[in-house]
């Protein structure tokens, strides 16, 4: 009805934003959220144009409006509507809540069971409002614990979503090839791929969650006593390959002499490499020489932070051991020596020291 009355040009209808595709069941995209929160909004509910009989339905998606906007705080500031500010000791949240609570467990909707050629009404919550329920008592305990326990003053309640899980798992699915049902041991491929690759990959831009920019799992890299970090070689290699600065001439064609020193063609099947590289040719396979470069700098590192791990030039100190002591004549560019072997030192260091 409100689609209909409200005509004319998108640049002065009151609610420009709504479409055939919030209203009509055949056209509604089923997995945009985003449409179903434009209809539950406050431009929805407040005009003038529909007849005093509406209200009711108003009143209802204006409640929604404002429970959309308490758990979508993003802002330390202020804002146009107040509930999606931050959570903080007193914010109006936890009135807005409060007076929820009670409207939520009323809702019931009406349900028709026929049986033994009888006809049951019943009325029953559903999972959605159950959930919203939920929702809104767990975020008080939190808010109680991470406050009282933790000190914690403000909270962005927008970050409190499964977002980021689920574009973990969409990685998983389509590492390499589309995989949507991964058995465990593609999955843990997959997995090391994953962190190996920090999380690269691109964001479908159809995708139904936003770009978290997750980098929580950076730092999980395996390390193994007296060898060189496995890992920190595969990173090393990828950033040589995507460095343009590096192995990368004016004409944008990979340096084959850096790609001779620091690669090897064979594949070895019996590798760390071989074993996380899911699609088995996406990753590169160090040389001998390059390998054996890295383990005498892991070494290196790891005895420089055993001799004086709390010495304020400790960087310095680590930099200058590792150009003394490690022999980079494998290296035979002339044209990228240099930048290869500050990117490598700084890069190692990094790596080592901080996982």
């Amino acid at each position: 009805m409100l689609l209909a009355v409200d005509d004319g040009d998108d640049e002065i209808r009151l609610v420009n934003k709504l479409t055939e595709m919030h209203v009509d069941k055949n056209k509604i995209p089923k997995m945009k959220v985003k449409f179903a929160a434009q209809v539950f909004s406050q431009r929805v509910s407040k005009h003038n144009i529909l007849p005093d009989e509406c209200q009711g339905t108003a009143d209802f998606l204006l409640v929604f409006d404002k429970l959309f906007g308490s758990f979508n705080g993003h802002s330390y500031e202020g804002s146009s509507k107040k509930y999606k500010q931050c959570l903080k000791y007193n914010s109006p949240h936890f009135q807005l809540w409060n007076e929820m609570l009670p409207i939520l467990e009323s809702i019931k909707f009406e349900s028709v069971v026929r049986k033994n050629d009888s006809v049951l009404i019943k009325h029953e919550s559903i999972p959605s409002i159950k959930n919203w329920i939920h929702n809104i008592k767990t975020f008080k305990v939190m808010w109680l614990h991470v406050n009282v326990d933790y000190k914690i003053k403000n909270l962005l309640t927008r970050n409190f979503n499964q977002d980021p899980l689920e574009n973990f798992f969409s990685g998983i699915k389509s590492n390499g090839v589309r995989n949507i049902n991964p058995n465990c041991n593609q999955f843990m491929n997959a997995y090391k791929t994953l962190l190996i690759n920090n999380f690269n990959s691109v964001h479908s831009v159809t995708a139904n969650c936003e770009d978290d920019f997750n980098k929580s799992f950076f730092n999980l890299i395996v390390n193994k006593p007296d060898l060189p970090d496995n890992d920190a070689l595969l990173i090393v290699m990828n950033e040589i390959k995507i460095n343009d600065s590096l192995i990368y001439n004016e004409s944008k064609k990979t340096c084959k002499t850096c790609m001779r020193d620091l690669c090897r063609s064979e594949v070895d099947m019996q590798s760390f490499n071989y074993e996380v590289d899911y699609t088995k040719k996406s990753l590169f396979h160090p040389s001998y020489n390059f390998h054996n470069l890295m383990a005498d700098i892991y070494h290196l590192i790891v005895a420089c932070l055993r001799d004086c791990p709390e010495s304020n030039v400790l960087y310095k100190k680590i930099k200058f051991v590792i150009n003394c002591a490690c022999d980079y004549n494998i290296i035979t560019c002339i044209k990228h020596k240099e930048l290869l072997i500050e990117f490598i030192n700084n890069l190692a260091i990094k790596l080592i020291i901080h996982s």
